[in-house]
Parts: structure tokens; sequence; C-alpha cells
């Protein structure tokens, strides 16, 4: 992820479409939300994102806050 904290559970995916890797970063804490700056291995993130219980795809720059009790899904 950011090389200073992991977060788990989180998954790796490819997409079927691209073939560029995403990544699903699931969250449990029920009071507290999250922010994180995933990063692949190899140094590159990603370029949007979506939140489970919310529509649409948005635009990432730097950090995603993940609301308690929810995921965010990051891909290109």
């Amino acid at each position: 992820m950011n090389g200073k904290l992991w977060h788990r559970p989180c998954s790796v995916f490819i997409n079927g479409k691209t073939g560029r890797p995403g990544l699903v970063i699931s969250y449990f804490d029920e009071i507290k939300p999250i922010s994180i700056s995933a990063r692949l291995d190899n140094g590159e993130s990603r370029s949007h994102y979506q939140l489970v219980d919310e529509p649409g795809w948005h635009a990432l720059s730097g950090e995603v806050s993940i609301p308690p009790t929810s995921a965010a899904v990051l891909f290109d």
C-alpha cells in the first residue's frame, strides 16, 4: 500500500478489459473513517475510485476517505 502502514483486508485484481491491476480495500471499523493512499508494489497508484455504498467513479489524486464499514475500488 503506502509503505508506511499495510491495511488489511485488501485485494488486488486484474481488470478483464484493460489487463491493468486494481485494488479493493475493505474497512470494518464501525465508528471512524479512514484515509488511505494506496500504491502497487511497483509504486503506481490508480487514477479512479468508487466507494461501494455511493454511486459514481471519482478521479483519484492522493488519498481516499473510506467511511466506517465500507470499501473502495481503485482502478485505471
